[in-house]
């Protein structure tokens, strides 16, 4: 058979005209994917145009993104604004022209006085659609996602929240969206881990994390005394939607419209290492595949500790 699989991938395999030709189609592709290729392959060969990829446009090709993988994105309607973006510059370009496409827009992005954070976001769109487009799709014969660059200077964004902070939230919240942010900032559960939580994950004052879209296991968090409570009102009665409608409507309220939902998560790793939580114990609490991924929070220790520490022989 000309498509077949080998672990996670799967492979088209054939010859025409006494030449071999063989593709991955990458981990995560389908018989379909393989089976498209080799027609896209003899197609191009009966036409003569056998090693030129078919022109296609980047709009086509942000379309197909965002029909495919961006679906599976927490932050899809962020991806759909950052692809709105690129609309005024894109429209009818073809695939070939990303570089020159890139350069306009990040130079009018940079006119308008848009942060470096902001268009290094859009630029990573780009250039992800371009690695696609050439690794898996075939629309690309060069890889251009190496020359899609972001922009230097670029400043973190971490927002840590004291205890005061988050009980305004709580408090000027309704009384589900209340246990929502105080349970989220006493355990440091995701959004998605909140809202997948049953009465049967409450085990022994803890809450056991299943294993949802991230790579981590199954954890299990103990929850401190002030959250207590909520285990028996599990589950949070709020779809995702629901939860970031009612939540944008709070921090208005309060004033804290910068403070976004994952902030609050941030508050629980940044509570562990004032507390004095080494390393590998915040990572674990909080379900980090790596220390590299903890260590923003290892900085929020207060000055005055890191000072006594250094004294120590």
């Amino acid at each position: 058979m000309s498509a077949f699989k080998r672990g996670r991938s799967w492979y088209a395999r054939f010859e025409l005209g006494g030449q071999q030709f063989k593709k991955s189609l990458g981990i995560g592709s389908t018989r379909q994917d393989a089976l498209e290729w080799e027609a896209r392959v003899r197609k191009d060969r009966v036409a003569g145009q056998l090693g030129r990829a078919p022109e296609r446009s980047i709009d086509e090709a942000v379309n197909r993104w965002l029909d495919g993988e961006a679906k599976n994105h927490a932050d899809v309607k962020g991806d759909e604004a950052r692809a709105r973006a690129w609309l005024p510059f894109i429209e009818g370009r073809p695939l070939s022209a990303a570089v020159e496409v890139y350069a306009t827009a990040k130079g009018a992005w940079m006119a308008a006085d848009l942060s470096p954070a902001t268009i290094n976001r859009r630029i990573a769109l780009l250039r992800r659609v371009c690695r696609l487009a050439h690794g898996e799709w075939g629309w690309l014969d060069l890889d251009v996602s190496r020359k899609l660059r972001a922009l230097p200077g670029e400043k973190s964004r971490t927002v840590f929240l004291d205890r005061e902070q988050v009980m305004i939230l709580v408090h000027a919240a309704p009384k589900a969206l209340g246990d929502a942010i105080l349970l989220s900032a006493y355990t440091g559960l995701r959004q998605g881990e909140l809202l997948r939580l049953t009465p049967a994950d409450a085990v022994d004052g803890c809450v056991v994390v299943r294993r949802g879209k991230t790579k981590t296991s199954a954890r299990t968090v103990p929850v401190p005394k002030v959250a207590l409570p909520i285990l028996q009102r599990l589950p949070i009665a709020y779809t995702k939607g629901q939860l970031r409608h009612a939540y944008d409507s709070v921090r208005e309220a309060c004033g804290m419209e910068h403070v976004r939902w994952h902030d609050i998560r941030h508050a629980y790793g940044s509570w562990l290492a004032q507390s004095g939580a080494s390393g590998p114990v915040i990572r674990d609490a909080m379900g980090h595949s790596n220390l590299s991924v903890t260590s923003r929070y290892l900085h929020t220790v207060p000055a005055h500790v890191r000072a006594a520490v250094r004294k120590l022989k």
